[in-house]
């Protein structure tokens, strides 16, 4: 599930480029001491990738309550973007259909993964129009 923020709980800059996630990979992020997160890599033979600003990507499968909250679909699994009502100009683009890129910071609350996203880009997989806004959210999944 993504939540957006109040821009005064956002972290300042991400510390490193971003790292393509799926949903179901965001699920095998652990996060060591001092704060950092690593993605487990061990069943592909490569050691755990460390990850901060990662990006996922998704089309729009529904739009629930209330234009709120949108679930999202990757080739590994469905996720939930809540709090979309607050992102600038992107209401038109949230409809069935519409792909949706998030780009954040992965956070974590007890057993819970998730990412503290700053950039959401919406683009109708049949239009060029592209709308692009920066916000905060957070992934739950």
């Amino acid at each position: 599930q993504i939540i957006l923020r109040d821009s005064n709980s956002f972290p300042p800059t991400p510390h490193s480029p971003p790292v393509k996630v799926l949903a179901s990979q965001l699920k095998r992020c652990r996060q060591v001491p001092g704060g950092s997160w690593l993605l487990d890599r061990e069943e592909y033979g490569c050691p755990a990738l460390p990850v901060s600003l990662v990006w996922m990507q998704g089309k729009v499968l529904a739009v629930e309550q209330d234009g709120s909250t949108v679930r999202l679909l990757d080739e590994s699994g469905s996720f939930v973007v809540s709090g979309v009502e607050r992102v600038p100009k992107g209401k038109p683009c949230l409809s069935p259909g519409n792909y949706v890129m998030v780009m954040g910071l992965v956070q974590g609350w007890t057993s819970i993964k998730g990412v503290l996203c700053y950039r959401i880009h919406y683009r109708h997989l049949t239009s060029d129009i592209t709308i692009l806004a920066d916000m905060q959210t957070t992934l739950l999944k």
